[in-house]
């Protein structure tokens, strides 16, 4: 690798790669699984023998980063709301009030840990020399 044109690019893609882009109202990756996602990223594209555009392209192909679930809260009927009432992670309100129940996951959303995903490099072996 060596030149700071291709650190540049790697920075680049590994950005897009490492981007958390879970909605205000969902849990989101930790810091700690964003650097970690970053410093795999970048550590696969430098061992790279040759990595060209395809190469890089075929390396990261596969590569899957984010949070995969979506939390759901807890409901039951209730008499009071005279319909359903939800408890998410401790943050009650009735089904119908969807004002209450943004402002209850935007609460409670929390960090969590992500894994990096990874397609096989030999699979890209024609393209990366």
């Amino acid at each position: 690798m060596g030149s700071d044109a291709g650190t540049d690019e790697f920075t680049v893609l590994c950005s897009v790669v490492c981007a958390d882009d879970a909605r205000p109202t969902d849990d989101y990756c930790s810091a700690a699984s964003v650097e970690t996602c970053w410093e795999r990223c970048i550590s696969r594209l430098a061992a790279a023998p040759d990595p060209n555009e395809l190469c890089t392209e075929c390396l990261l192909e596969d590569a899957q980063f984010g949070v995969d679930y979506i939390a759901i809260p807890l409901c039951e009927w209730n008499d009071e709301c005279g319909e359903d009432r939800c408890d998410f992670r401790g943050c009650v309100y009735c089904e119908s009030e969807e004002a209450a129940a943004t402002t209850c996951r935007e609460a409670m959303r929390q960090a969590v840990e992500c894994e990096l995903e990874l397609g096989r490099v030999g699979e890209c072996a024609d393209v990366c020399g």
